[in-house]
């Protein structure tokens, strides 16, 4: 048996968490930097709405011809393989090889990534890009170590986080890791009061959105719950 008491005296609610989410949305709000996504279709609705409703400026932009003259102009690029394809993964290479020379941050999402060959092949190669932040569920990540695992159930919600932490990184670039810690946090509180008001999937797509668009100083410092570990 593991004793781990030790490790949980050493766990407690940062009270410094709270204002720093709320500068980090406000930052957002108040600069809406423009957000470059390369993402599945199953997605891009929902990942551009909670980007807007964020205060960030998305483009559903994935031409390879466009991508010389657009990704330098990004302050962020976001990368999701959710529906990769042959022809999809020269424009992603090429923004993200763009985007490195600007000094751009860029976030990828490896969505079901080891779901086939190609699925994984492509992904250990972006992750070889080396991306500011990779953010994926467990099964996914597994797969980028390596390791066996099959193809998970993937929702737009997962995406839409992915594409609000590139806003995140995008104003605060220096400090990826809190960026994307307070991004994730902006979206479980918006997620829950979301959820307070759904009757259902349907509704809860629209309250999400909402509760994200008002979000307040009180709210988000009141509500952010994030442990740090001394």
């Amino acid at each position: 048996m593991v004793d781990n008491t030790h490790q949980v005296k050493h766990q407690q609610i940062s009270p410094e968490w709270g204002p720093t989410a709320w500068a980090h949305l406000s930052t957002v709000r108040a600069q809406s930097p423009l957000i470059q996504c390369i993402t599945n279709f199953v997605s891009m609705d929902l990942m551009a709405n909670t980007l807007l409703s964020a205060g960030a400026s998305p483009a559903m932009i994935h031409s390879l011809r466009e991508i010389p003259d657009f990704t330098p102009c990004a302050d962020a690029l976001c990368v999701n393989v959710g529906t990769l394809t042959a022809e999809w993964l020269p424009a992603m290479r090429a923004a993200v090889e763009a985007a490195g020379r600007a000094g751009k941050p860029w976030v990828l999402d490896p969505v079901a990534a080891g779901a086939s060959r190609f699925r994984l092949e492509a992904c250990r190669e972006l992750v070889g890009m080396r991306p500011t932040v990779v953010r994926g569920n467990g099964s996914e990540i597994l797969a980028l170590a390596y390791a066996s695992v099959g193809p998970s159930k993937i929702t737009a919600t997962g995406c839409s986080v992915t594409a609000l932490i590139a806003a995140f990184v995008a104003i605060d670039p220096l400090h990826a890791f809190e960026a994307t810690a307070t991004a994730l946090s902006i979206f479980g509180i918006a997620g829950e009061i979301g959820m307070d008001m759904a009757k259902g999937p349907a509704s809860l797509r629209v309250h999400l959105i909402d509760s994200l668009y008002g979000l307040d100083q009180d709210t988000v410092v009141r509500r952010v719950n994030i442990i740090s570990f001394a």
